[in-house]
């Protein structure tokens, strides 16, 4: 995960491409979110629709770092590392 300050906003823009999640059983590897990119930018509205089993808490849990990512660039932009 990438990470870098621009502007003296308060505001976060977080950016995602070509996101990957994997799970592995033995030899067997599934596929759980494929090539995604996307964008969640301050002051607006994001909704994550779907059915049940679709990768929707995937994609959350693999953007806050919950989930080891490999195949991934995410940028936060205007964040305030502390």
């Amino acid at each position: 995960m990438s990470a870098r300050v621009q502007g003296e906003k308060d505001d976060i823009t977080v950016t995602w491409e070509n996101l990957w999640v994997t799970v592995s059983s033995g030899k067997k590897k599934k596929p759980i979110l494929q090539g995604l990119t996307g964008y969640a930018s301050p002051g607006r509205i994001l909704a994550i629709m779907g059915p049940s089993g679709c990768g929707k808490s995937t994609l959350l849990d693999s953007l806050a770092g919950v989930i080891v990512i490999v195949m991934s660039f995410i940028v936060f932009t205007n964040l305030l590392l502390c």
